[in-house]
């Protein structure tokens, strides 16, 4: 190993070991507050798709950004609606959907009623934006940037919010 790959070797782990350090800290927090696991999940996630962005590690922030949100769609489904696992897996094995459209139509029917359609369409827009990102980043051979990295970012940090208040 040379001196340069040494040197960016070193850099790299020191960022890892910082990004560990802050999921750790992350962790302690929330451990003394009541949440559902769904939710501490999320916030995990949300926590890691800040700190990977921020450390330039951007391939991975798309899909902890669509996750950090994703998991808060289930917290709703169990929690809010009151429905089950069981229920949720009933329901898209029955559906041409996939599974994630299925639970995030769903939700979002029962978070925008009838009356708000714009709001609904508005998060509509939001969370298959974001699912996009994910999806291409996640299964094509392409490189995340910091603007497709921050992009993620941005819509999960606008979904969020309006998922915590459900």
């Amino acid at each position: 190993m040379g001196k340069r790959s040494g040197r960016i070797f070193l850099e790299i782990w020191f960022k890892n070991i910082f990004y560990i350090k802050n999921l750790i800290y992350f962790c302690r927090i929330n451990c003394n507050k009541r949440m559902s696991n769904l939710k501490n999940k999320s916030d995990i996630l949300s926590l890691s798709a800040q700190t990977l962005h921020d450390n330039c590690l951007y391939t991975a922030v798309p899909h902890c950004a669509y996750y950090s949100c994703y998991q808060l769609f289930k917290h709703i489904w169990l929690y809010s609606m009151g429905k089950t696992v069981k229920e949720l897996d009933s329901a898209c094995s029955q559906t041409t959907e996939g599974s994630h459209q299925y639970l995030i139509n769903e939700v979002t029917k029962y978070a925008f009623p009838k009356n708000t359609t714009q709001q609904r369409r508005d998060f509509t827009k939001l969370i298959f934006s974001l699912k996009k990102i994910r999806t291409e980043a996640d299964y094509n051979d392409i490189d995340v940037t910091f603007e497709t990295s921050n992009k993620a970012i941005q819509l999960s940090s606008q979904l969020i919010p309006i998922l915590n208040k459900l």
